[in-house]
């Protein structure tokens, strides 16, 4: 049946990228297996060097330690005096690094921070935008046609995929809070320009969309990899993420509905508090890290010094 309007062609380019994205993970997960697959079958030798590189810093710890005391013993036998026996680490400054909140994490922490993720994923609201772009765009007093309107939904998805590119690129740089920061920022300014000028000008629409779609690009993979490295993930934490996720789609639609044809950019007013809710999640986040990361470093320093006494 052939195709009597151009609303559909942006709908064909959309299942075109979701399939390319589809093949693209799916060739990334035969790799994957293959190269998993090759390693195993060559005897675990990653695994073996491994092993070897963690023995060999153990060994030299130890072999650190032995001199220390050896050489604090001299002291003893010469002078009479008691020798204090300094076996921390050298001196480092409280440190926030997800790895190292991973590996001495606590029960409270986690809840903690799974709660606040569960939050921010209740209130993002990429697919809300998706789904009503297309009528928000036609409500408009500039009175986009519903083929221009499809048109602009394609623009913005186009929009977040290069979003994501860009994304994979300055992850290599950034740390995933920093990356969450500035695509916050993005999407602030970007609802700023679609609620005050979006209604009048069609080019600060298109502006505004296309600075929407990147700015929400990479924020989920940057949160998930966020959590992925300071707590413990598990099956049942990432269907509570989902379950989260999906109960805002189900909420959002409830609140704006309603108001759609009358005032179309109670769209973008809703967006524009969901991002600002969402920042404050983030920013607590981050207090959390830091703190945990102080106390990590304060229970190391205090328990990281022994003293050995010798009698004459």
């Amino acid at each position: 049946m052939p195709y009597n309007s151009a609303i559909h062609i942006p709908y064909l380019i959309n299942a075109g990228l979701l399939f390319l994205g589809a093949a693209l993970l799916l060739g990334l997960y035969a790799y994957r297996l293959f190269k998993t697959s090759g390693s195993c079958g060559g005897g675990s030798s990653t695994f073996d060097l491994t092993k070897g590189q963690s023995e060999q810093t153990i060994i030299s710890s130890s072999s650190l330690t032995i001199e220390t005391v050896e050489s604090s013993l001299a002291k003893v036998r010469s002078t009479g005096t008691v020798a204090e026996v300094d076996t921390r680490s050298p001196p480092s400054t409280p440190s926030t690094s997800s790895s190292s909140l991973k590996s001495s994490n606590s029960s409270t922490f986690s809840v903690a921070m799974i709660t606040l993720a569960s939050v921010f994923y209740l209130f993002f609201y990429e697919e809300v935008v998706v789904t009503y772009l297309p009528s928000y765009a036609t409500q408009l007093s500039v009175q986009l046609t519903k083929s221009e309107a499809s048109f602009l939904t394609s623009v913005f998805n186009f929009a977040n995929l290069i979003g994501k590119a860009v994304g994979i690129l300055l992850a290599l740089k950034l740390s995933h809070l920093k990356m969450l920061y500035m695509n916050l920022t993005v999407m602030a300014s970007s609802l700023g320009i679609l609620i005050l000028y979006a209604d009048g000008n069609r080019t600060l629409l298109w502006v505004g969309v296309i600075l929407l779609g990147v700015g929400l690009s990479s924020i989920i993979a940057s949160l998930y990899t966020l959590l992925e490295d300071t707590v413990q993930m598990s099956p049942l934490t990432c269907g509570i993420l989902n379950m989260a996720g999906t109960s805002g789609s189900v909420i959002t639609p409830l609140i704006i509905g309603p108001y759609m044809e009358t005032h179309p950019t109670i769209l973008m007013v809703v967006s524009l508090l969901y991002t600002a809710l969402c920042t404050v999640l983030v920013v607590a986040m981050d207090l959390l890290m830091r703190f945990k990361g102080k106390i990590d470093y304060g229970n190391k320093k205090m328990f990281g010094k022994n003293v050995v006494a010798v009698k004459k």
